[in-house]
């Protein structure tokens, strides 16, 4: 299937099928790991309630929240503590100093230039659906992704919660957590895929911007606009994880690590420190 739909809502989104930018980067770890993740899903932490908390204000703030606030009066051994909190069972509880939180991230982004452009005119939490067509089989892996913001400029948009906003910071969370290969993934197997295929090249975006605001005082905000150069780095690790996926779903085989035993030596980054506290040393004795 390829489609694009705005304002489907999140639950329907989630029962569809499709391999998702979350799944490949449990893929990446191993297939045990992205097995495990569906079969036994995480239960909701107080981030992950914070992060829905923070979307739902940015991008959907008239959709019904899908988290409960719980009152400041709170008392979870009282009678109206426990009627409250029976009435919002299954619900992500966020508290009111997250509310708080997340209306003065909302409100730097709204009142950063750059970024309220980003997130100016455009869809919100749209979900896209992609055939992609393994070349040395043929086979069809269906792939989806819920996308923050589509705008109606050139650009693809994705707001991120983080400790550091600079350069060197973000830089690094997005390789921990897998940000440079969910836009690859997004523009170049989602979008603009299904755009080519239901006849609207005219929809294809050029870029992926991460708009990176801080969870804490000053909240602030930075823009990033991903370079076209990391497209062609992670297209082909993408490509390799959407193949395995297909082997092991048609298998029913997902494995961990391979059984091989490794040698394991010390990262590169202790070896130097490890010399230069050599030489540090050398030169005190010398002295």
């Amino acid at each position: 299937m390829n489609a694009i739909i705005f304002d489907q809502p999140d639950e329907d989104y989630r029962k569809a099928e499709g391999f998702n930018a979350s799944g490949i980067k449990k893929f990446v770890r191993s297939a045990a790991h992205f097995k495990a993740s569906k079969d036994e899903p995480q239960e909701s932490t107080p981030a992950l309630a914070k992060g829905i908390l923070f979307h739902h204000m940015l991008l959907t703030p008239d959709a019904p929240l899908r988290v409960a606030i719980k009152p400041d009066d709170y008392d979870g051994r009282t009678a109206a503590g426990k009627a409250w909190l029976a009435k919002h069972a299954g619900m992500p509880i966020v508290t009111a100093d997250d509310r708080a939180a997340c209306d003065r991230m909302v409100f730097s982004i709204r009142n950063h230039r750059n970024a309220a452009a980003a997130f100016g005119q455009g869809k919100p939490e749209v979900s896209v659906f992609a055939d992609w067509k393994n070349p040395f089989n043929g086979e069809v892996t269906q792939l989806k992704g819920r996308l923050d913001f589509v705008n109606d400029g050139n650009a693809i948009v994705d707001a991120k919660t983080c400790e550091d906003a600079r350069p060197a910071a973000f830089a690094s969370a997005a390789v921990d957590f897998g940000y440079f290969l969910q836009s690859c993934f997004y523009r170049d197997f989602l979008w603009n895929p299904a755009c080519d295929a239901m006849g609207k090249p005219e929809w294809k975006k050029t870029d992926f911007v991460f708009v990176a605001v801080e969870k804490t005082p000053p909240y602030a905000v930075k823009c990033y606009c991903i370079a076209q150069g990391t497209y062609e780095l992670y297209r082909p690790k993408i490509e390799e994880e959407i193949i395995k996926y297909g082997l092991a779903k048609a298998s029913g085989f997902y494995p961990a690590y391979p059984e091989e035993v490794a040698l394991l030596s010390p990262p590169e980054w202790a070896v130097r420190k490890e010399v230069n506290n050599a030489m540090k040393l050398e030169a005190t004795v010398q002295a």
